[in-house]
């Protein structure tokens, strides 16, 4: 885990954010297949869930006492969200207004050079009858096929600077953590899953996934023990005996479509298996030392807009077995994914952050 300087990646968190790109990865490979599609229902979003939650809870924890080094106690320290900790910058400025806006262009550059190659590997065929549907996905207002998640995470980032400006005048945290829980829990009453659709890219329904990870952040970790290493591997296990294979394949559950609305389920799992980590004492360690998943995460967003149409194209023209396209389509988003990151990601936000300046 990184220490007190701003810039270390949490590597454990990296790691769970590499396994979340593996499990939306696997259910789009299984989602070809007659054989498989059954049970990949609502396995993706498990994968999804996963990001929501861990945003959420980057955005708090990385201007935090303990990952800065100081106590858990000073009030200090949450006035010291740095620009990569909560992808944001200082809520301390003179300028209030012009930290927002800091803040909006610099995630306006982080996502939106990226989206539009996404929009363009998607969109590949009769692109000019669906200019206008193109138009509308890279100013996030739509989200076709798999790219209805990115409006979504936008709309977190819309959301975000208020959230730190919220933790910087709060001090107490546990006056924030009921604040963000009353919060949440009215978002969830207000706007239920059943008033939209599945994929929507309308984010209000999904607040309280990311709020799940602001809370988990503002808890305490007085005390580190073995019985929580434990805790983390049954809440695992409960995630995998919830996917269709197990419930559908072993219990013989009839409905395999029961999970992609099961999102505040399946992101207080993941919150509490975020919790049960920070305070064990193996799995922290256990998770740093898994470079290649911390890798995957690094370059996530590139490989989720690609990795779709990579399948798409690859089931279209080419009949492969499941366990070719398995290999294939990974190995192909893997090399596209690094060029979109090196080529575009990286210098698009580094230009971001120049300008925000």
């Amino acid at each position: 885990m990184a220490g007190a300087k701003g810039k270390e990646r949490i590597e454990w968190l990296d790691t769970l954010r590499g396994l979340a790109v593996l499990i939306v990865y696997l259910a789009h490979v299984m989602s070809r297949y007659p054989r498989t599609v059954g049970y990949s229902h609502g396995v993706g979003k498990m994968g999804v869930w996963l990001f929501m939650v861990s945003a959420g809870f980057l955005l708090y924890y990385r201007s935090s006492a303990p990952y800065r080094g100081g106590d858990a106690g000073d009030s200090t320290t949450c006035r010291r969200a740095s620009e990569d900790s909560a992808d944001g910058g200082s809520v301390s400025r003179d300028s209030l207004a012009g930290w927002i806006a800091s803040f909006y262009i610099r995630r306006f550059f982080r996502l939106f050079p990226c989206l539009v190659f996404g929009a363009l590997l998607t969109f590949r065929e009769d692109a000019l009858h669906q200019t206008k549907t193109f138009i509308l996905t890279i100013l996030f207002l739509r989200g076709p096929a798999h790219l209805w998640y990115v409006p979504v995470v936008a709309g977190f980032y819309l959301l975000a600077p208020f959230l730190l400006l919220l933790r910087d005048k709060i001090r107490n945290d546990r006056r924030l953590f009921i604040i963000i829980l009353l919060a949440g829990t009215l978002l969830a009453v207000a706007f239920p899953y059943t008033r939209y659709p599945e994929n929507s890219i309308d984010p209000l329904w999904y607040y309280p996934v990311f709020l799940m990870g602001c809370l988990a952040a503002l808890i305490p970790v007085r005390k580190k023990a073995a019985g929580w290493d434990a805790a983390a591997l049954v809440l695992f296990a409960g995630l995998v005996m919830l996917t269709p294979s197990v419930m559908c394949g072993v219990f013989g559950f009839k409905d395999q479509r029961f999970l992609p609305n099961k999102y505040l389920l399946i992101g207080g799992i993941w919150t509490g298996i975020i919790l049960c980590i920070l305070r064990g004492k193996i799995w922290e360690r256990l998770l740093s030392g898994l470079k290649p998943l911390q890798l995957l995460s690094r370059i996530s967003y590139p490989f989720y807009l690609v990795h779709y149409p990579v399948i798409y194209i690859l089931k279209k023209y080419w009949e492969l077995s499941g366990q070719v396209m398995l290999a294939a389509a990974f190995g192909i988003s893997l090399i596209l994914s690094l060029l979109l990151h090196f080529l575009v990601e990286r210098p698009c936000t580094r230009l971001g952050t120049g300008l925000s300046q």
